[in-house]
C-alpha cells in the first residue's frame, strides 16, 4: 500500500491494457485480407444496425435514458417481458426477473448468488483474461 495517494501517472502505469479491442482490430484486418473467422471476440455484428434500432437509440438519448439502470434492468422492460410470458399462459411477475445489459453481468450476477467469498471454483480456458487475473 503506498504511503501517499497514487498520482494519475502512477495509476496509468499500473493499468494493464484491455486486449479485446486489439484482438478485434487484428481480426478485422485479417478479414479484410480475405481470412474467414467465426467471431466470438466482442459481439460485433457483421451487419449494419437496422434503422429502426438506431432511431430508437437516438430517441432514448433524447428522452433522458442516459444513466445506468438498476441491476435488474428497466422496470418497463421487465414488465413487458412478463406481459409476453403472460400472453403465452405463463404467469411471471416482473419482480421475479431481471433483464441484464450483457452476458458478463448476467454471469456475474448468477455467480454472486451461488458462490460465497472464499469459495473455490474452476473456469474454462479459454476464458476472459480478467477471470484468469491477467
Amino acid at each position: 500500500m503506498p504511503s501517499s495517494p497514487l498520482q494519475m501517472h502512477e495509476i496509468d502505469a499500473r493499468l494493464r491494457p484491455f486486449p479485446t479491442p486489439d484482438v478485434a482490430s487484428e481480426v478485422g484486418k485479417l478479414q479484410s485480407d480475405g481470412e474467414r473467422f467465426v467471431r466470438f471476440d466482442i459481439g460485433e455484428p457483421d451487419f449494419e444496425t437496422p434503422t429502426h434500432i438506431k432511431d430508437a437509440a437516438i430517441a432514448a438519448v433524447r428522452n433522458g435514458y442516459t444513466h445506468y439502470t438498476s441491476a435488474k434492468g428497466l422496470p418497463e422492460l421487465t414488465a413487458a417481458i412478463a406481459n409476453c410470458y403472460a400472453a403465452k399462459g405463463i404467469p411471471v411477475s416482473p419482480e421475479n426477473m431481471a433483464a441484464f445489459p450483457g452476458s458478463k453481468f448476467a454471469l456475474y450476477a448468477v455467480l454472486s448468488l451461488l458462490v460465497d467469498q472464499g469459495d473455490e471454483g474452476i473456469t474454462q480456458d479459454p476464458s476472459w483474461r480478467e477471470v484468469r487475473g491477467e
